[in-house]
């Protein structure tokens, strides 16, 4: 199940501007990688089907359980020491990507149009969003849900390339569901990396809405992703992740 949340970006990051007790590290990375492993004995991995890399498996395992903190603590060990490594990673199982999640019976896109229609529906009136920014949108699997509910400029913003050549060749109704797809990382994105490239979008407007369908568990402290995405939008946006 997923848990749909309505917020706005400046919401979030207001949530987020109080400090946290930082949480004590259960052991070294060596001890989280073992532990992994373990997991991978005990079948967790295996009911993903994944038999590609190491980060692949801990990719599919944070997405059929988010809460797995060794999981996730490891993959961003593994993926976020630097945006051109984490790139790489992303780059290197781009096309297993959608197969994999097929195999799971992932939902997330579905969700989260039928979420977005229904809140179009009840609180617009119908009417759609000017312009979404889906950030990292990966493959492109949310991007057929949030083409008829945008209006306008629909970009995508990842930082792999070779995920991006795979949402390009996204249509709907077609015609491609993107306009403009970007490969940047989220937490350095800013506007003029996303907007320029799109001409039904004046730089001096934020989105209207923001999608992070199923990105921020890449993430440990979230403060400067929820930065970001205020950067890109307004007061007015909504966010959905």
């Amino acid at each position: 199940p997923m848990a749909t949340a309505y917020l706005s970006p400046l919401d979030c990051a207001s949530l987020l501007s109080k400090k946290r007790k930082g949480r004590r590290r259960r052991g070294t990375k060596a001890a989280g990688a073992a532990s992994i492993a373990q997991d991978a004995t005990d079948g967790v991995l295996a009911r993903a089907s994944c038999l590609g890399t190491g980060q692949n498996a801990l990719v599919i395992a944070v997405r059929l359980n988010p809460k797995n903190e060794d999981a996730k603590r490891a993959l961003w060990h593994l993926s976020r020491d630097t945006p051109d490594e984490a790139a790489t990673f992303f780059d290197s199982f781009a096309e297993t990507f959608d197969a994999n999640l097929e195999r799971i019976g992932y939902r997330v896109p579905q969700l989260v149009g039928r979420a977005l229609a229904a809140h179009v529906e009840a609180v617009r009136a119908g009417v759609p969003f000017g312009t979404t920014l889906d950030a990292g949108c990966g493959t492109g699997l949310v991007g057929p849900h949030l083409r008829p509910l945008t209006s306008g400029a629909l970009v995508g913003v990842d930082l792999s390339p070779k995920m991006l050549e795979h949402a390009s060749q996204r249509t709907h109704a077609g015609t491609a569901v993107y306009n403009t797809l970007v490969a940047q990382d989220l937490v350095s994105l800013q506007r003029a990396h996303v907007l320029k490239g799109s001409s039904t979008l004046p730089l001096t407007e934020g989105f209207e809405l923001v999608v992070a369908a199923d990105v921020l568990v890449y993430f440990g402290e979230l403060t400067a992703a929820f930065t970001a995405f205020v950067r890109l939008s307004s007061a007015t946006s909504l966010l959905i992740f």
